[in-house]
């Protein structure tokens, strides 16, 4: 049984419950919550990228990476050719929703 995209259903469930209970500002960006990527840091563009381009799957950052199949790889668009909400591409929300996650405190 394949349940892969699940958890895109599941984190947006749950971040827009705590959006509704104040936990969490949709609108804040990368940069303002201090969630990077530690082997390739997040360029300016990048860091502008809010909580819900990023529960969108258009958030534009296209970071290096070899996990897909090679299809997927090959079709990944070059790192800084598209900007926030210009694209969607599930390569790295879910991750950095994880991110958030654990930054998550009351606004």
């Amino acid at each position: 049984m394949n349940v892969a995209s699940v958890r895109k259903a599941i984190v947006s469930a749950l971040f827009g419950i705590a959006a509704d209970k104040g936990l969490v500002n949709l609108d804040a960006s990368l940069g303002e919550l201090g969630i990077d990527d530690l082997t390739t840091p997040l360029n300016s563009l990048e860091k502008t990228v809010t909580v819900m381009d990023l529960l969108k799957y258009r958030c534009g950052i296209h970071l290096p990476t070899q996990r897909g199949s090679p299809g997927m790889i090959e079709r990944k668009p070059v790192r800084g050719c598209f900007g926030p909400g210009e694209i969607f591409i599930t390569t790295i929300g879910t991750s950095m929703c994880s991110a958030l996650c654990l930054k998550c405190r009351p606004v």
